[in-house]
């Protein structure tokens, strides 16, 4: 195979989160002449107000529940306190060094950055403003569209950033309300509940759908999982319930609740000190000038790309959160359709492939999984069934004492070949790494079975749940 060439080739990047730097990076490696374009800071939604800095909130609240619960592994411990100022100045730290290095590798690389907003004013060019500069026109041969999305809104509830809290407000918290409401179950919704939850908030969660992360590869069974360890720290769970409208006081916010199922659900309102809408997000496209042009883009305003992340202007393609519904819209998704995007720009065919794609919940348990479940296999006329295990069957968890969870593995019943797996346990979110690789590579349920894995570890629950599945139960 002839190695992908960029010489000569002047490719423009929009947008410097992990899907458009990457592209940025990739195209420079390969002899394209690349500028990378911001408006705002390197790195994006992930790395400025998303999976970074959420995961340094996660660890250092999860901390401070440990050392609270310190006494069950024999350790004696004063009253801890959680100094948020202390936790904020870690997180500017760890972000600040990320993107020293997201400017060092664009430097390694070749690659021209551009501070400034950046519009289409045509199929072959754009124009970038710049904070008291003039403006500049870049001229393209191919443009890689990677904006991201912003917090969606949603009637009744605009951000304030006192009383009504987006998800970026949330991680610039210095100081903790005693309690909130979470409006929205999925995934954003459900890491702020145990984060919160373990900082000493009190936490309410409100999901107009009938189970927390109604999400195509998690079964109801993970999200029973899910709503139990919820409520077995004591945070409130309210599902089949829409927020109406919320009125301030001098205590917070009070919060109308209806029903989503018919049937009548007390309370019908709930009082709290913030709200804190994660409903979803929507595409950051306004102003990008993609009708100028003619880029296609479908009713919610996300950008329509084919399976080779081109748009409808065959020299644009659209990558990462701004071409996300119906895909899933996350970091490591982002950069993989950089790496398509890009080939296929320096003329290599080939698809994206959607089929192994990991999602990764930070909940307590974590939760992870891939691939389809048996259910999204009927509907898809393939036989299969599930296999189930419990976490507390392996050793390093019984040490780590983090006991509850369920792993889940679904295979074709003819083949054995594995088509999804589902984890709610310790380490789950390391651990769906391996299942990616079957699920990706078709492996079989006795390949895994025959594969050793190391002892004492929590990827034995991979290896254990495969010997259930093939009648080689060891310990399960």
């Amino acid at each position: 195979m002839a190695q992908e060439t960029g010489k000569g080739l002047r490719l423009v990047v929009i947008g410097a989160g992990p899907g458009g730097y990457a592209a940025a990076a990739l195209a420079a490696a390969k002899g394209c002449d690349t500028t990378l374009v911001e408006a705002g800071a390197l790195g994006g939604t992930c790395l400025n107000t998303g999976c970074i800095p959420s995961k340094i909130l996660r660890k250092s609240t999860g901390l401070f529940r440990e050392v609270r619960e310190s006494d069950t592994f024999g350790i004696s411990t004063r009253e801890p306190e959680l100094d948020m100022a202390g936790v904020q100045a870690r997180k500017k730290g760890i972000i600040a060094a990320q993107q020293k290095g997201v400017a060092g590798l664009m430097e390694k690389n070749g690659v021209k950055l551009i501070q400034g907003r950046a519009a289409l004013e045509g199929r072959d060019r754009i124009r970038v403003d710049q904070p008291g500069r003039e403006g500049l026109t870049l001229e393209f041969d191919r443009l890689i569209l990677a904006t991201g999305s912003v917090p969606a809104q949603i009637p009744g509830f605009p951000f304030d950033g006192e009383h009504i809290l987006s998800s970026d407000h949330v991680l610039d918290l210095e100081t903790l309300p005693e309690s909130v409401l979470i409006v929205g179950g999925g995934v954003i919704g459900c890491e702020f509940a145990f984060i919160l939850n373990d900082a000493g908030v009190k936490v309410t969660v409100v999901e107009a759908l009938d189970r927390v992360l109604d999400i195509p590869g998690f079964d109801g069974q993970g999200s029973k999982l899910i709503q139990r360890a919820m409520k077995k720290r004591k945070i409130k769970c309210l599902t089949s319930q829409k927020v109406t409208g919320a009125v301030l006081s001098d205590r917070g916010c009070r919060v109308s609740l209806e029903p989503t199922n018919g049937q009548a659900k007390s309370p019908a309102e709930i009082e709290a000190e913030k709200v804190i809408v994660v409903a979803g997000r929507q595409p950051a496209t306004k102003g990008l000038g993609l009708e100028t042009a003619g880029v296609d883009m479908d009713g919610r305003g996300y950008a329509v790309v084919n399976e080779f992340m081109e748009t409808s202007v065959k020299n644009i393609y659209a990558i990462g959160d701004m071409a996300g519904f119906p895909k899933p819209m996350l970091a490591h998704v982002a950069t993989a359709e950089a790496r398509r995007a890009v080939s296929h720009a320096l003329g290599s065919p080939g698809p994206m492939s959607y089929r192994a794609i990991p999602s990764a919940v930070f909940t307590s348990p974590e939760a992870a999984w891939v691939g389809i479940t048996a259910k999204e296999a009927e509907q898809a006329g393939i036989s299969a069934q599930t296999h189930t295990l419990l976490f507390r069957t392996i050793g390093k968890v019984q040490v780590l004492g983090e006991l509850d969870g369920e792993a889940a593995i679904t295979a074709d019943t003819q083949s054995g070949i594995i088509l999804g797996v589902r984890l709610v346990g310790a380490h789950a979110t390391e651990l769906i790494s391996q299942a990616c690789l079957a699920v990706e590579n078709k492996l079989t349920l006795d390949q895994l079975a025959n594969t050793i894995h190391a002892h004492p570890t929590v990827s034995e629950v991979m290896v254990e749940l495969a010997w259930k599945a093939t009648g080689q139960a060891l310990h399960a």
